[in-house]
């Protein structure tokens, strides 16, 4: 006799009669098992049938109608997956995890799931500890270039175009526009620089 046996299924699954208490704790264990691989099963298929039948829009709006689920929905599952590899994929971890760093590089994505893993973090601890990281270093960026600013004034350059540019050649040294400059140069004067 099989695991199951009557059953429908639906919005929900009723009527169903199991054989024994093993079995419907086994059929647990495979809804749980089940949960966690369907968004990564969605987007993998959704990158198949794009790479193999290259009609991304026509197979989105068909998956929607299969699946029931919303094309933007499918595209993020999509999206993650293709960004994710599955050698990048931590089973013990939630797909919400991987999707919180399927932006970063592969070394970063590898490196944050290690982290929450280890650290045992849930997903709002994982988004803030990138959140807090990415913040650290986007300061780190805005804080040179603010030092690099201050150097070329104490060089004699007191306008936002010299500043700019180097003097020997007369290239744009921080790939920046004047207006961009001038608030640099805003942020030194309020700092008391």
């Amino acid at each position: 006799m099989g695991l199951i046996s009557r059953w429908r299924l639906g919005p929900g699954i009723r009527e169903l009669r199991f054989v024994n208490f093993g079995h419907w704790t086994r059929l647990g264990e495979i809804l749980k098992r089940a949960e966690s691989g369907i968004q990564w099963w969605l987007g993998d298929w959704m990158n198949y049938g794009e790479n193999q039948y290259r009609e991304k829009y026509a197979q989105a709006v068909d998956a929607h109608e299969e699946t029931g689920l919303n094309v933007d929905t499918l595209r993020n599952y999509q999206w993650v997956a293709e960004r994710v590899p599955p050698v990048m994929r931590i089973t013990n971890l939630p797909w919400s995890f991987h999707q919180a760093v399927a932006a970063l590089s592969p070394d970063e994505q590898g490196s944050w799931l290690a982290e929450a893993k280890g650290a045992g973090w849930t997903y709002r601890e994982l988004k803030g500890a990138i959140r807090k990281a990415e913040q650290k270093r986007n300061f780190k960026l805005v804080e040179a270039v603010l030092e690099k600013v201050w150097e070329r004034i104490q060089d004699g350059c007191y306008t936002a175009d010299a500043i700019l540019k180097c003097g020997e050649c007369g290239k744009n040294i921080f790939d920046l526009d004047a207006d961009q400059i001038k608030l640099y140069m805003q942020q030194l004067v309020e700092g008391d620089k």
